[in-house]
């Protein structure tokens, strides 16, 4: 048999190249509040007044109507619509659900790009 000569460099195990460090990636969710904020501020001063009594059956209805259409074609207008005259329908103590599930519905379909 042959000697065979085992030099160092073929005894250690080789190293690896340090891994880089992952990159947080920016939450899209902030960016589009930000976006928000921005165009809310070209709004104006906000009405301080609730939706009238005599108006809430009416949004209701309306909200009803919109839900049906949404359920039959599924489109953003239809699903929109429905609640945004839902919040509008709302009293004081649902409001902020409802005005919030509004606005969190229009920013998931502005990060989809969907007008």
């Amino acid at each position: 048999m042959t000697d065979v000569e085992i030099t160092e460099a073929e005894t250690k195990p080789k190293r690896r190249a340090p891994r880089k460090a992952a990159t947080d990636r920016p939450d899209p969710m902030v960016a589009l509040l930000s976006e928000m904020k921005e165009a809310t501020s070209h709004l104006g001063t906000l009405p301080s007044a609730g939706t009238p009594e005599h108006r809430r059956k009416h949004h209701d209805g309306r909200a009803a109507a919109w839900g049906q259409q949404y359920a039959h074609e599924g489109t953003s207008d239809s699903f929109l619509l429905s609640l945004a005259f839902e919040a509008t329908a709302s009293y004081k103590k649902e409001a902020r659900y409802a005005l919030l599930q509004l606005a969190g519905a229009a920013l998931a379909l502005a990060e989809m790009g969907t007008e």
